[in-house]
């Protein structure tokens, strides 16, 4: 069986050639003005994504960073708290020599001599806002020794803030008394 051929005039040809010319332009649009800008766009969004998603990233490690230093920061907080707590009011050479002259005599350890010798900064800027360390000197002429031990071994414990940097015992005739000199670093406020 024999195919039937069709015969198309030159109208009809005329039609199918534009027919296929409009379809392939159709396709080249589509492929060329829609399609590729949507691509592009595509690729575009995909890069700001991987942006946006490293800066979520950076973005959560601030935010940990954050919450660390506000934690740290209400933990200094106390401390300044708790050292302001420990710090009478006033002058520190109105306050700190009699505190140390009950102390030692209440330890039985009496004529003690205390003297400030200098202060300054504490190392931390935070602190030195609103404090400064202070160096101290206490001569104790004549002292036994187990009083000075209980009293050096007290003398910090009571003294939250104060710190035993240096210590001289230095033997008399009597080796029952010594004669004591120390030097002692506390904290202070600075008055600001």
């Amino acid at each position: 069986m024999a195919l039937p051929t069709i015969q198309l005039n030159k109208d009809q040809k005329q039609k199918i050639f534009l027919t296929v010319l409009l379809l392939m332009f159709t396709i080249y649009g589509y492929f060329s003005f829609l399609l590729a800008p949507l691509n592009s766009e595509v690729a575009k969004a995909q890069i700001e994504i991987t942006q946006l998603e490293k800066k979520i990233a950076d973005g959560g490690t601030r935010l940990r960073t954050f919450n660390e230093l506000k934690g740290r920061a209400s933990d200094a907080g106390e401390l300044i708290a708790q050292a302001n707590a420990f710090i009478p009011d006033g002058a520190p050479i109105a306050w700190f020599p009699p505190r140390l002259h009950a102390f030692f005599d209440r330890q039985g350890l009496r004529n003690s001599v205390v003297r400030q010798r200098s202060s300054g900064g504490t190392g931390d800027r935070d602190l030195d806002k609103k404090f400064l360390n202070s160096v101290w000197s206490a001569d104790i002429p004549l002292a036994e020794f187990f009083p000075l031990a209980i009293a050096v071994a007290g003398l910090e414990n009571e003294e939250i803030l104060l710190e035993i940097t240096q210590l001289t015992i230095a033997a008399r005739e009597n080796p029952e008394l010594q004669q004591v000199s120390m030097e002692m670093l506390t904290l202070l406020k600075t008055g600001q």
